[in-house]
């Protein structure tokens, strides 16, 4: 039993360094920021906004034209939620597979970071639009 919990609180250890190293980063750490400024930004406005929203936001543009394309407000939250959750599995997958892959670790946080950017700005002018 003490030779698992040896094992375990080595394995931490290690992906303690690991995410260490990953933060010192350049690429991660100007990802990272930017990932999380827009989160939290977009958050913040969301949630100063949503009083004034309307019953019904456009939201799914995919659809046809019409009540097809409109979703609750509460849905605004899930594109926030999902940019986010991409991010921390970005940093899951840099930290397990990809370890001595660094160019594949880049590429992750920068297109992570784009997403999120995307998805803020879209949220932003979703608010803006309707409000």
């Amino acid at each position: 039993m003490i030779h698992i919990i040896a094992r375990t609180a080595a394995a931490i250890r290690n992906q303690k360094h690991t995410y260490t190293t990953l933060r010192k980063n350049w690429v991660y750490a100007v990802c990272a920021r930017s990932t999380y400024a827009a989160c939290i930004g977009t958050g913040i406005i969301l949630t100063a906004k949503y009083s004034s929203l309307p019953p019904l936001v456009p939201l799914w543009y995919s659809k046809m034209w019409g009540e097809a394309r409109l979703a609750e407000p509460f849905w605004l939250y899930g594109i926030l939620f999902s940019a986010c959750f991409l991010h921390f599995l970005n940093i899951i997958l840099s930290l397990t597979l990809l370890k001595p892959y660094r160019i594949f670790i880049q590429l992750l946080f920068l297109s992570s970071t784009s997403v999120a950017l995307l998805l803020s700005f879209s949220v932003i002018k979703i608010l803006f639009l309707v409000t």
